[in-house]
């Protein structure tokens, strides 16, 4: 099912925001949009539940590892399945990190890739992130001859 044109505009203008916030580090920019029951998993399987959480975990990231961090957000797609809802999957890349998580690896060239994924409703004429789930990606090996 296609959004409608100004449905679709509103969601790539939450993404934009997003990205703009977390390159302010402004974590209540950032939480803006994310629903009061949201849920939120980080990309170490971390899941918690809740706008409150989602600004306090992204205000400590902003202040610690992630603080001077720049973030690029590329949509892969958005998809409504049903009216009032879009399943969002972007590329987001972290360049400028002080620090990584445990167990996170970042690319050759120093970038932190992840895949999030955003599952998005809108109530009363407004889009909210009902769901945020983020995990990284690691290179394979390079094969050996």
């Amino acid at each position: 099912m296609n959004l409608l044109p100004n449905d679709d505009r509103q969601i790539r203008t939450i993404l934009e925001q997003e990205q703009a916030a977390w390159n302010a580090g402004d974590a209540e920019a950032y939480s803006r949009s994310f629903h009061p029951e949201g849920s939120f998993t980080n990309i170490v399987g971390d899941t918690q539940f809740g706008h409150a959480v989602f600004l306090v975990k992204h205000a400590g990231i902003f202040q610690t590892i992630f603080r001077g961090s720049r973030l690029s957000l590329t949509v892969r797609r958005i998809y409504s399945p049903i009216p009032g809802t879009a399943i969002v999957d972007t590329d987001a890349a972290v360049e400028g990190y002080q620090a990584l998580p445990p167990g996170m690896v970042p690319s050759s060239e120093g970038v932190l890739h992840t895949r999030l994924l955003q599952v998005m409703v809108k109530e009363n004429e407004v889009w909210w992130v009902a769901a945020y789930h983020n995990v990284d990606v690691k290179e394979l090996p390079k094969k050996t001859s």
